[in-house]
């Protein structure tokens, strides 16, 4: 079943990335989830989901990058081909 697999990932991903959350603040991280730029070797620009923007200085950043799936603009790609963005 196509929709209980779909539902079963999103929730799988949803309860990783609680997770990591969870366990960067008990470490004393502060999570940001934005938009980062750096602007010198300690400080970063953060830009939220709004357009939002802050800057942060720290003696240690930790960026973790995602990255988003395209297609290649190849003949019939959407109908032969799905990406992660189709399941989550």
């Amino acid at each position: 079943d196509w929709e209980k697999m779909v539902g079963a990932i999103q929730d799988y991903i949803m309860m990783l990335n609680f997770r990591y959350r969870t366990e960067l603040r008990t470490k004393g991280v502060t999570y940001f989830n934005s938009l980062a730029k750096f602007v010198d070797a300690h400080t970063v620009e953060l830009t939220d989901r709004k357009g939002n923007t802050e800057r942060k200085t720290a003696d240690k950043i930790i960026v973790a990058t995602g990255g988003r799936p395209r297609y290649l603009g190849l003949p019939n790609e959407k109908e032969l081909c799905i990406t992660s963005d189709d399941l989550f």
